[in-house]
């Protein structure tokens, strides 16, 4: 008798990548990073780990950004948020007020902008 959601496979594999380009001194003081990441799950649905980077099958997350740091005082960012894979949002099952995994994508409506600013003393 197997306890496993039977919506997932045996084997499920993902990846998710960061690459950061750092330019220094853009101006006297200044140091600004380019963040770009990539989470994707390209086969199989995780049994294991259902929030494998979002459970989403065949989708997942993209992003860009611009960091900076200005004269070791002030660090900023803006960062862009854009989900991947078929849209598809959470099940719940008759009899259930817990909603289960689709493997599919619920976030493809809520991609988004964040902001920050820091100052140190």
């Amino acid at each position: 008798m197997s306890v496993l959601d039977a919506n997932t496979t045996r084997d499920a594999y993902a990846f998710r990548v960061v690459f950061s380009p750092a330019y220094y001194q853009v101006m006297p003081g200044l140091d600004i990073n380019v963040p770009i990441g990539l989470g994707y799950n390209p086969k199989g649905r995780s049994s294991a780990v259902f929030a494998f980077n979002g459970g989403v099958e065949h989708g997942g997350d993209f992003s860009i950004g611009l960091t900076g740091e200005y004269e070791s005082t002030w660090t900023f960012g803006i960062n862009y948020v854009k989900y991947l894979g078929k849209e598809s949002p959470f099940l719940t099952p008759p009899l259930s007020q817990t909603p289960v995994l689709s493997y599919g994508q619920a976030l493809k409506d809520r991609d988004f902008i964040s902001v920050n600013i820091k100052r140190t003393f």
